[in-house]
């Protein structure tokens, strides 16, 4: 049987490039860390997301790949995905990540699927881009997570998005991002073992 991953984060070129030229207006403060790699920082995200090549460049993610014996794999952003921004610039930064998930399964078919990253702070927008992006080639997931900018997910106003996932046959995939009490967790990099469970308990009870 194919062997695919279904946990595979990437910061696609074209999404930091965008960041660097747009994001201090909209409330994201880009800079190298000593090591050379973009690092984002925005207020109330309290992880500090470092772009590392492996999570960037499709050359390397594919030697990876065959090193590990891996088929293919289903791209998906992380934190600090994209509902921390004013809802335009979060429309923009969700089409540019949708947009490069197809260039990549274009050029490489059987190797990367795409997943599809929505302004779910603007439910209006996110329908919308649902709707285009669905249609772009190998997108295969809604990706979100486990709440948007606090609010769980069962909040009204995003049940027009989960019913235009429905319409055009894309299943939910969750993630968790900024998980609560960020500020008790930092020791001991506490939000993977107790914050990110915590998510997951809060979202499957929603």
């Amino acid at each position: 049987m194919p062997v695919v991953d279904l946990h595979a984060h990437w910061f696609p070129q074209p999404w930091i490039d965008l960041l660097v030229k747009e994001g201090a207006e909209n409330g994201a403060r880009m800079a190298k860390t000593g090591k050379g790699h973009w690092q984002i920082d925005i207020d109330g995200v309290d992880l500090k997301s470092i772009f590392r090549p492996d999570m960037i460049d499709p050359a390397i993610m594919l030697k990876n790949m065959d090193d590990a014996k891996v088929d293919s794999r289903a791209m998906s952003l992380t934190n600090p995905m994209v509902y921390w921004a004013p809802p335009a610039f979060g429309l923009k930064l969700s089409r540019s990540y949708n947009d490069a998930c197809a260039e990549l399964h274009r050029a490489h078919p059987d190797r990367f699927l795409g997943t599809i990253m929505l302004p779910l702070q603007a439910p209006e927008l996110a329908v919308k881009e649902l709707e285009r992006a669905a249609k772009l080639p190998g997108m295969k997931a809604v990706y979100m997570a486990m709440h948007v900018g606090g609010k769980n997910i069962d909040h009204k106003p995003l049940w027009a998005v989960y019913e235009r996932a429905e319409v055009v046959g894309l299943p939910l995939c969750l993630h968790p991002v900024n998980p609560l009490a960020p500020e008790r967790m930092k020791p001991y990099h506490m939000r993977n073992l107790c914050g990110n469970p915590m998510e997951a308990g809060l979202a499957a009870g929603a």
